[in-house]
């Protein structure tokens, strides 16, 4: 069984689509779908926004299901100057870029007491994604960073430290969160996003367009992945 997430419901609208639908549940207020992608059996549903959001609800469904498989896909921010807006990262690895104990002695992103600071993705899942032929944009394989902040204008230490410290190419609000949940559980996991802004203020001018674009490419990336295995 796969667990597909996205933080809104706006970026896993079109996975929901590709589903043909068994059965329905509700957690914490949300829907969540259960039935077959590309033959296999797959939960897809949404988080909500946040590490704590998206780590209480992938954790439940874990507990509920036992999924086989993660995927987190969405939006994200780039901080590379080799992506541009439209273009696909796929997570090589995820990081909490605000995990911050190193008062204390620990590494910048590195969780206190667990020795757990970059989680790793899934290598046959990043090789299924990295053959997904893309229209109009490029694949780019890096480090996903996560916190709990919308990065839009980041002032030039901040982006040294998300580029330069912490090795990060996009940057979000949810994928080393449910990356950790999936980790503790031994899920093999995969992060997958869509840039929408180059952290810099200047999101796609008609922004609501975007979304509907890349929510497609979104699900057909996933749509690929699954029918892989």
């Amino acid at each position: 069984m796969y667990l597909v997430l996205c933080a809104m419901k706006e970026e896993v609208s079109k996975i929901i689509e590709k589903i043909d639908v068994l059965e329905k549940y509700n957690f914490f207020g949300m829907e969540f779908f259960r039935g077959k992608l590309c033959n296999h059996e797959a939960i897809v549903g949404m988080t909500g926004v946040g590490k704590v959001m998206a780590a209480i609800v992938t954790q439940k469904l874990i507990d509920v299901f036992s999924p086989e498989k993660i995927i987190f896909s969405g939006i994200a921010g780039g901080l590379s100057n080799n992506i541009d807006i439209g273009d696909i990262v796929i997570s090589t690895d995820t990081i909490q870029h605000d995990m911050d104990a190193s008062a204390l002695g620990f590494k910048k992103g590195e969780i206190p007491y667990t020795g757990i600071r970059l989680i790793e993705a899934d290598a046959e899942m990043i090789n299924a994604a990295k053959s997904f032929k893309a229209d109009n944009c490029k694949i780019v394989l890096g480090r996903i960073l996560t916190g709990d902040r919308f990065i839009s204008i980041s002032k030039p230490e901040e982006r040294n430290f998300l580029v330069e410290e912490m090795k990060g190419i996009a940057v979000e609000m949810e994928g080393a969160a449910a990356a950790l949940a999936a980790k503790l559980n031994n899920i093999p996991f995969l992060i997958i996003r869509v840039i929408s802004d180059k952290c810099d203020g200047k999101a796609p001018e008609d922004f609501n367009k975007f979304l509907k674009k890349s929510s497609k490419t979104i699900a057909d990336m996933v749509t690929h992945i699954v029918h892989s295995f």
